[in-house]
């Protein structure tokens, strides 16, 4: 494989660096570390140790930075452990209400530990965390920086309180740039999934008041790693839309029309107002409900192509002058067909991951029908989507049908807007020319990939930024996203767990979620950096190791110096 657009990942030996161990009277171990990997015992010794007795952080404004703290109570003294956080002074203060603290835990036999359930400063933590085999806790901080937080070093401390004996504290330094990432990311992170049948977990149907509460707790964690949650709004082959996920129709032909919108506001508004955020900045992008089975059933595309077309229009320009009635102009709608030929509909084509000809022209009838009806020059932007997992590829290589190489692809896909193309497509040199092409064609560029492996390293997550700069990628699809606590998977498949299993109506992200933030931030600084310098940039980024610890500080003190240096 060609890898000179890739950041290479492996097995993170000596990644972290920790404190020499502190031990209180009662034999508690303590060691500080890093949020890029799982720590687990049987690796503790590969690690380097230090004599470091702070935790160094350092942020731009509205970021989050993330640290963990190691506990290991091997002689088993632990009666109760607390852990307390302080405001962290400089000259002003850093509010502890902007610390977040979670333990991290195994949701699955066979797996490392990947859940992180939030719990408050003071809380006890439960002693059968460290009472399993592994004789440890690990404990994630998070530490956002709000916008407007003035730049300087902030000092304070970490309380550890065991047995209610005087409390160990570890000093926290965080020094916050004098620059700021912006509100709205610049690497769109697409967390797709299929409907909301999650709120079924606490028993919540689609569309009832107590499922939409649910619902938003998973829209506002994705907002909080800087990601959009996007559901597809119908069933993924069948085409019709879930409860509340498209307005109601009536009549047919001519006489088509939406009868009633109240369910569809209700459950759309809060996010394409903004209102359901803390920030007031709507939604990036979503879904709307059309493809070839909504609103016009698919027998009048095989029967009466003009009803067909005449449906989609009507209901399209109603969409359209709904939408302008309510202001709904800053996100980014996105229409997905998502059949593939099956049992349960009549589509007669792979409109998801397309194959050949066939399947490209089909794809451009709905391209351009999007077109017609919904105009680039409203303010309403909605725009085609297409995910392709065969591009410049060499599986097909040669064949006149399936080979994108051969078989005209691009001119018979040429308006379609978001091009969503497979990792193992753009893990290659020629997929990337081709995409930066597309791009210089106005198209906007996304990679389509699974979710890091739950033992996969954490860089895996984080290495999704740094490519995406280096393929000068707009965004990621992770395909899939939310995954009911009892169900077993290797983690390729979800970033989020549904919380029930802890009491939790709502969701618990993974750590690999945490990481995959920690490379949209890394962008952010890289984008940064490069319109001040570019060619200096382009080389620390496609020179950083991000197996070595060493060589990823380096890279980001870089990108952070010549973000600072430019101001002056």
């Amino acid at each position: 494989m060609n890898t000179l657009y890739s950041i290479s990942v492996v097995f993170l030996t000596c990644l972290l660096t920790f404190t020499l161990p502190t031990k209180n009277s009662s034999g508690l171990d303590i060691l500080h570390t890093t949020s890029f990997v799982r720590y687990h015992p049987d690796v503790r010794n590969r690690f380097i140790l230090t004599s470091t007795s702070k935790i160094l952080l350092y942020a731009a404004k509205n970021e989050t930075i993330s640290f963990q703290i190691i506990l290991s109570d091997i002689n088993k003294t632990a009666r109760k452990i607390s852990i307390g956080t302080r405001d962290l002074n400089g000259s002003e203060t850093f509010d502890k209400e902007n610390i977040d603290l979670f333990l991290l835990q195994n949701c699955q036999e066979s797996y490392q530990p990947d859940c992180l359930i939030p719990f408050q400063p003071g809380e006890s933590i439960p002693l059968k965390a460290l009472r399993k085999d592994t004789d440890y806790q690990a404990i994630w901080f998070d530490l956002y920086i709000p916008s407007d937080q003035p730049s300087g070093l902030y000092r304070g401390n970490i309380e550890i309180k065991l047995n209610e004996e005087n409390p160990i504290k570890t000093v926290v330094e965080l020094r916050v740039y004098p620059f700021t990432l912006p509100e709205i990311p610049s690497l769109k992170a697409d967390l797709n999934n299929y409907g909301v049948g999650f709120v079924k977990v606490w028993g919540y149907e689609v569309g009832s008041q107590k499922g939409y509460q649910v619902e938003r707790a998973f829209y506002l964690l994705a907002r909080k790693h800087k990601m959009t949650l996007n559901p597809l709004p119908y069933k993924s082959q069948r085409g019709n839309p879930h409860p509340t996920m498209a307005p109601k129709i009536s009549g047919s032909g001519d006489n088509i029309h939406i009868s009633d919108w109240s369910e569809y506001d209700k459950r759309y508004e809060p996010y394409f107002s903004g209102i359901a955020f803390e920030d007031g900045i709507p939604i990036d992008h979503q879904y709307l409900p059309f493809n070839p089975e909504w609103p016009s059933d698919f027998s009048n595309y095989l029967n009466n192509k003009i009803v067909y077309k005449k449906e989609w229009k009507i209901i399209g320009k109603e969409f359209m002058h709904h939408f302008e009635e309510k202001g709904w102009d800053q996100t980014i709608f996105h229409i997905f067909p998502n059949q593939k030929p099956r049992s349960n509909n009549q589509i007669p084509w792979n409109l998801d991951e397309p194959k050949g000809v066939k399947d490209y022209e089909a794809l451009r009838y709905y391209a351009d029908l999007t077109h017609k009806v919904f105009s680039k020059e409203s303010k309403i932007k909605v725009r085609f989507r297409m995910d392709i997992s065969h591009f410049y590829c060499d599986k097909h290589k040669g064949n006149k049908l399936k080979d994108f190489r051969v078989n005209g692809g691009n001119e018979i896909l040429s308006s379609v807007d978001i091009w969503a193309i497979s990792k193992h497509s753009m893990d290659n040199l020629r997929p990337q020319k081709e995409a930066l092409q597309l791009k210089k064609q106005g198209k906007s560029i996304y990679e389509y990939v699974t979710s890091p492996l739950i033992n996969d390293p954490l860089t895996k997550g984080i290495q999704y930024g740094w490519n995406a700069w280096l393929r000068r990628e707009d965004g990621i699809i992770f395909w899939n996203t939310v995954k009911k606590m009892g169900r077993v998977s290797d983690g390729r498949d979800f970033l989020i767990y549904t919380g029930e299993k802890y009491g939790i109506k709502g969701p618990v992200a993974s750590i690999r979620l945490k990481a995959i933030r920690r490379g949209i931030q890394d962008y952010e600084y890289i984008k940064l950096a490069s319109a001040s310098n570019n060619n200096i940039v382009y080389n620390v980024v496609k020179d950083c190791d991000l197996s070595n610890l060493s060589s990823y500080k380096n890279s980001l003190n870089k990108l952070a110096n010549i973000i600072v240096s430019s101001m002056h």
